[in-house]
């Protein structure tokens, strides 16, 4: 028998809760940078920008669970100063989400540091989830003022 459209949700729904606690417990102490509240911030906004960019269901699925969890694996909270997605994808595989949705998460998630882009490291990720979170991310992290010159240009 079928998942129902209902059961669905509610695995949507648990999936979510569940990535946010784990962002509030390892992302707790860290600088306002890269905090708890900046990835809620962070997939609030995603949230927004790719429905006004006409992304739906799955896509919105993929935009908020890789804006909730870019920054869990940052190297500059790790002890050797190394990127590791590892809880990253021990959460997704926990949870049961689909290979082609965790590719694509993971995808985001390694795609989006700002030392790759400097290192000219490709992402291979073109896509417009990955440009909706990598846009916000950068619009979170310049702050209110970056946003004003933004969006006044």
């Amino acid at each position: 028998m079928g998942v129902t459209a209902r059961e669905m949700e509610e695995r949507q729904r648990r999936t979510l809760q569940m990535a946010e606690q784990l962002v509030e417990s390892t992302m707790a102490g860290r600088d306002a940078s890269h905090d708890a509240a900046h990835a809620f911030r962070v997939r609030d906004l995603a949230l927004s920008l790719a429905m006004e960019e006409g992304l739906h269901n799955n896509s919105l699925e993929i935009v908020e669970i890789a804006a909730l969890l870019h920054d869990i694996g940052d190297y500059k909270y790790s002890k050797d100063l190394v990127e590791d997605t590892s809880i990253v994808e021990n959460f997704l595989n926990e949870e049961g989400l689909e290979e082609s949705k965790r590719h694509k998460i993971l995808g985001i998630i390694k795609g989006m540091g700002f030392k790759n882009e400097v290192a000219q490291i490709l992402c291979g990720d073109s896509s417009l989830e990955f440009g909706v979170v990598q846009d916000v991310d950068r619009l979170d992290a310049i702050g209110a003022i970056g946003e004003h010159i933004n969006f006044s240009l």
